[in-house]
């Protein structure tokens, strides 16, 4: 039997008990979510890294400077589109999910620390930790299991610790 989310992926603000905001919730497969609502001022695509807006309010918005930390990414189920502009969505805080890279131009390779690209690349990430390397930054947020070679790759990655 194929593990699936505990609960739709987003709704909006009219269709959801906002007491279960906040609420975190881990499947068997290891994989984690954390209910929140997008307050980024537009949909937010599958797969962006995502940082706090208000972490006691559960607001997030896509990263957009290579110093915010991650607190969790879209889910690869979503859409393409992503949740909307004030919807409630299951947002990824740990296990094995998909992330897009940037174009900083460094490939990311297995076993890289990631974290969050500049401002021209809104809700993606960029290498921050070479491979081998110990992971100090307070940005890094994830390792990569697959490689991410050009602009626009998605590639698989571990998250090791969000801030949450």
């Amino acid at each position: 039997m194929a593990t699936s989310l505990p609960l739709a992926l987003s709704h909006s603000t009219t269709e959801i008990n906002t007491d279960a905001l906040g609420a975190v919730f881990v499947l068997p497969n290891g994989n984690s979510y954390r209910l929140v609502l997008n307050a980024d001022g537009a949909a937010v695509p599958r797969c962006s890294a995502l940082t706090w807006v208000s972490r006691t309010a559960y607001t997030v918005e896509r990263v957009d400077a290579a110093t915010e930390e991650i607190c969790g990414f879209v889910p690869t189920e979503q859409s393409a589109t992503g949740p909307a502009n004030s919807d409630y969505f299951l947002m990824q805080i740990g296990g094995l999910t998909t992330a897009i890279r940037g174009d900083d131009g460094t490939a990311i390779t297995v076993g890289d620390g990631i974290g969050p690209d500049d401002d021209s690349d809104s809700g993606k990430t960029k290498r921050h930790v070479a491979a081998g390397s110990t992971f100090t930054e307070a940005i890094v947020c994830g390792q990569a299991i697959t490689a991410a070679a050009s602009a626009d790759d998605e590639y698989q990655v571990q998250l090791l610790r969000v801030l949450n």
